[in-house]
């Protein structure tokens, strides 16, 4: 708790600016540091650390927010410092945000190539002559840039209304179905909430749907033309499939495989044959209908000069894997890559990262 949460706190600190400071920790409460919490939180403003340092909050500036599921094991007198507010995620849903983020998806696609955090170009160094510890210190600051800059706020000019009721119909129609689903007949690899869920959905559509992808969208009062229509329905099926259903666990894939085939049918149609959902991705040269990931696995060629550590052999997991990630950095949404020990994870965000360390991105591209 306390290494990155000090510095954050000394940051706040010493800086001498009238803007106001605000620390979120989202996640479980503990019993233990929530406890050493009470003096942070009373008149007293003050953070006591097991080090025997003590740093003084500005409580003008200075603001503390929990986000938690339950306070099991908070005690009164932590709850007593705190104001609350209760909000029932069966009574919220996740519709509200939803429409949250349309209202804002005008803004975020107006952010151009020039303030994306992964624009930033390496300096040209061969990446053969670069040291494994230098590389991965250079890959971590792109990724730090990534997730951790702020989008700025960009007054655009809006999307039609059209296209709106459009985007908001296919969420009516599509998340229900597949949120009971997958409650009710998949397990999860990793806890999640109905509403986590959803906005993986929405800022993965956000990201294929961005202009830089080559697909426009209408603005004001411009008509939603039948194939911008077909793309969309397409590329939601995707995101849907990913933001939903990227979290059930190897034995429940063959379960989500035909419900979301039966569901999208007529809407979104994935080959058939073998494969599951995830075997497919969006092909920007056929209006974002789907074709297999298997197009785009690059033939291995073996550079003798390459450190061993640094060769990766491209398969279909790899190259599907990357293009996800690569999605969600776009957006400066952070990603969780779970699975076993030694099946490649680092292997592949270290090769994404030094692509787009390189100015390059994905194999795929960012309509993959």
């Amino acid at each position: 708790l306390y290494s990155p949460y000090s510095s954050l706190i000394r940051a706040a600190v010493a800086d001498a600016s009238p803007h106001h400071h605000w620390v979120l920790f989202d996640g479980p409460v503990d019993a233990i540091w929530v406890e050493n919490m009470n003096t942070v939180l009373d008149d007293n403003c003050m953070l006591c650390l097991p080090n025997g340092e003590r740093i003084k909050l500005d409580a003008v500036r200075m603001r503390m927010l929990f986000e938690v599921s339950d306070l099991a094991v908070a005690s009164p007198a932590t709850v007593s410092r705190c104001g609350m507010v209760y909000v029932p995620s069966e009574d919220l849903g996740w519709r509200p945000f939803v429409q949250s983020w349309l209202d804002g998806l005008p803004s975020a696609h107006a952010v151009g190539r020039e303030s994306d955090p992964l624009a930033a170009r390496a300096d040209g160094e061969p990446p053969a002559s670069r040291t494994p510890s230098r590389s991965v210190s250079r890959c971590m600051s792109y990724a730090r840039s990534a997730t951790m800059t702020p989008m700025p706020t960009i007054d655009a000019e809006p999307y039609s209304d059209e296209l709106e009721e459009f985007v908001m119909s296919l969420f009516e129609r599509f998340v229900d179905p597949l949120l009971e689903h997958v409650r009710k007949h998949c397990r999860s690899a990793v806890l999640s909430c109905d509403i986590n869920l959803v906005t993986s959905c929405a800022r993965l559509f956000e990201a294929h749907t961005h202009p830089r992808n080559g697909l426009p969208l209408p603005k004001d009062n411009d008509p939603l033309e039948d194939h911008t229509r077909v793309a969309l329905q397409y590329i939601f099926a995707y995101c849907a499939v990913w933001g939903i259903g990227g979290n059930v666990d190897a034995q429940s894939l063959e379960a989500f495989d035909a419900f979301a085939r039966q569901l999208f049918d007529g809407t979104a149609n994935f080959p058939a044959g073998a494969g599951t959902v995830f075997d497919f991705r969006l092909d920007p040269s056929r209006n974002y209908a789907f074709s297999s990931w298997q197009d785009l696995v690059p033939a291995f060629v073996y550079r003798p000069q390459a450190p061993y550590f640094s060769i990766l052999v491209h398969t279909v997991d790899t190259v599907r894997v990357s293009v996800a990630l690569e999605a969600c950095l776009s957006v400066s949404r952070p990603a969780l890559l779970s699975g076993a020990s030694g099946v490649g994870k680092s292997a592949i965000v270290l090769d994404l990262l030094e692509r787009l360390a390189r100015g390059g991105g994905a194999l795929g591209g960012g309509g993959g």
